[in-house]
């Protein structure tokens, strides 16, 4: 009886390494640079929650907490997000995947929502913070006029291995 136990215990180990070996287990975060207040955000499988983020004035940044903890499929050069704006329907939308390939360690998706309903998923091993780099590309994308001072925190950019 032991020892069917524990094949059927190694059966299992071996079927959730292949598992973890397509999914990558990480928390979210979601920073707002829209003036959209955003309810809730889900990833393509479902995980994701309520956020209730305050939109703000362009030039400007809300921001959650660490949410835990989501799986997104390893590599992934594009998500797809079911986002929730607040008195609007459920909207999908196709955030690309800035990193390519992905840092060693993944450990953070983070969701920078920019105006027109545009995402850019960051993934990193620690937190990253908000940045200007996004959302100056934005306000020149559309000639969009800044409405607030950056912060200085904005300066920081991407987060990259090895940084």
């Amino acid at each position: 009886m032991m020892k069917m136990v524990g094949i059927l215990f190694a059966l299992s180990l071996s079927a959730c390494g292949a598992e973890s070996a397509k999914l990558s287990r990480m928390s979210l975060q979601v920073y707002n640079y829209s003036g959209e207040d955003i309810m809730s955000v889900k990833t393509g499988n479902g995980e994701g929650g309520m956020i209730g983020l305050d939109g703000t004035k362009l030039g400007g940044v809300t921001g959650t907490g660490i949410i835990c903890c989501l799986s997104v499929k390893s590599g992934a050069k594009e998500l797809d997000l079911l986002v929730e704006y607040a008195g609007k329907k459920q909207v999908l939308i196709k955030a690309p995947v800035e990193q390519n390939p992905w840092p060693a360690m993944p450990g953070y998706l983070t969701l920078h929502f920019l105006p027109r309903n545009e995402v850019v998923a960051e993934i990193s091993p620690i937190h990253a913070f908000p940045r200007r780099d996004l959302i100056e590309r934005q306000m020149k994308k559309y000639k969009l006029k800044q409405e607030v001072p950056f912060s200085d925190v904005m300066d920081n950019g991407p987060v990259v291995s090895g940084r």
